[in-house]
């Protein structure tokens, strides 16, 4: 099946929402089994493809930290490896336990990058998981760097190569906040929700939102680097991306289909 006849959907748990940021290595395994329920039920509602994504939240940063990763040891990228594996492995179990056939995808053997750029994404595999009914699963990794040795890649920086060769019709980045706001929504509670960027807003946004996390500080950017990456993935794979809370219940099955009134903040070139 081509990707014009595949209605592609790709979501990404983040890391905030699937993981105790304050609490290495553990996850919310009630909030994993909520957001995979409501994904496979609209799923099956609306027959969509899924491209499941998700972060690595208090696996994978508390182990880049404590083996140092920024020195770039070989221990280091095998142990942060290891933890990305280990968060991967509870989200494909939880995946499988509500039928959606996950089929990991490790974005460190099917891309590579070059002074911090991915270069080249081989889709092939993923393209036939997709036609067989899996739901192929990534996720932020450490990929090597032609120039640099490493590069920690974000969840959404696979999405984008992933996006541009996929054509989704919709991308929905589940974060710990209802969206992208003026200002951090955590430390001032005036901040008010951007619901709609756009080309006409696109870089006053991203300048407002540079170097402000919703969350810990993290190895693979703040919401100013998603919002970049977000529009870039809107642009040029002609996509609508959604950012949105993970812990309101019910609101990605409502992004998932298409109802209206859905606190987030939409995307669009």
């Amino acid at each position: 099946m081509g990707h014009k006849e595949r209605k592609l959907v790709m979501v990404k748990l983040g890391g905030s929402v699937i993981t105790e940021i304050n609490n290495p290595f553990t996850a919310r395994i009630k909030t994993i089994k909520r957001l995979v329920s409501e994904e496979a039920r609209a799923k099956k509602e609306t027959g969509f493809s899924l491209l499941q994504g998700h972060g690595g939240g208090s696996f994978a940063h508390d182990a880049a930290v404590f083996y140092k990763l920024r020195r770039k040891s070989s221990k280091a990228i095998a142990m942060t490896q290891v933890a990305l594996k280990d968060i991967n492995s509870i989200i494909v179990d939880r995946l499988a336990r509500v039928g959606l056939r996950p089929f990991p995808f490790h974005p460190s053997n099917i891309m590579y990058s070059n002074n911090g750029q991915i270069q080249e994404a081989w889709c092939s595999g993923i393209n036939i998981a997709l036609d067989k009914g899996l739901t192929p699963v990534v996720h932020g990794d450490v990929l090597l760097d032609a120039t640099n040795g490493i590069h920690v890649a974000s969840t959404e920086s696979v999405f984008l190569p992933l996006a541009f060769k996929l054509h989704p019709k919709k991308i929905v980045l589940v974060t710990d906040v209802a969206g992208v706001f003026d200002s951090n929504p955590k430390t001032n509670p005036d901040a008010k929700l951007i619901p709609i960027i756009d080309s006409s807003n696109v870089q006053e946004v991203i300048k407002l939102s540079a170097g402000k996390a919703t969350g810990r500080e993290n190895l693979t950017g703040a919401m100013g680097t998603k919002v970049e990456l977000a529009y870039l993935m809107a642009k040029f794979a002609g996509t609508t991306v959604y950012i949105a809370n993970g812990n309101k219940p019910g609101l990605l099955r409502d992004i998932l289909l298409d109802k209206e009134g859905a606190e987030c903040t939409i995307i669009r070139a």
